[in-house]
């Protein structure tokens, strides 16, 4: 048996379906292909605003990071700053004798007729020049130094003498002035 399909509409009817279907189609895969192009087109267009929303925060956070950044150099010198002091103060801890101990010990043997002109330390070297009334005075000094136990070499590079005339009388005749320049090396405490 074989089913044929009746259609009791007019062909004209027909058509205007199919022809309407047709136009629905095709006006639902031209919106389609509208909200396509349009989606496709507004992506890159988001992303457009986001960077320029981005760029925008970034210029403005340009000031406040350069001024980090300067605070940051700042710190970053201070600390170089508290690294050589702390340096020099574990210097100073570390060192066995210090400048005060030995101004103090070379002050009690000085004698009456000698007198100091300058005392410089450097490392473990100590640098002195000084005047006397007589080499013997110098040489008393030099043995003083020696027995302080503060060095452990003590030497005087040169003594020279100056002849100055006494003040009053011209018939009291010279003064003889000794000055010499003393180079003593600091003891090193061994074990350290």
């Amino acid at each position: 048996m074989v089913v044929k399909d009746l259609n009791l509409l007019p062909q004209r009817v027909i058509k205007q379906r199919k022809s309407r279907e047709r136009t629905n189609l095709i006006i639902l895969i031209a919106i389609f292909v509208a909200v396509s192009a349009f989606s496709l087109l507004l992506i890159p267009f988001n992303e457009m605003l986001q960077l320029k929303s981005k760029k925008e925060f970034l210029q403005q956070s340009m000031p406040e990071l350069q001024k980090v950044l300067e605070s940051e150099k700042q710190l970053a010198l201070e600390q170089e700053k508290l690294k050589l002091r702390m340096n020099v103060l574990n210097t100073i801890q570390t060192q066995e004798l210090n400048i005060l101990e030995i101004i103090e010990s070379t002050e009690k043997v000085i004698p009456d007729d000698l007198f100091l002109m300058s005392l410089a330390v450097s490392g473990d070297s100590v640098n002195i020049t000084g005047v006397a009334k007589s080499d013997v005075v110098v040489a008393d000094f030099i043995r003083s130094m020696r027995q302080i136990g503060l060095f452990d070499k003590v030497f005087v590079s040169n003594v020279k003498g100056n002849q100055a005339a006494k003040q009053g009388n011209a018939d009291q005749g010279t003064d003889e002035t000794y000055q010499f320049n003393m180079s003593c090396t600091l003891k090193t405490v061994k074990g350290n």
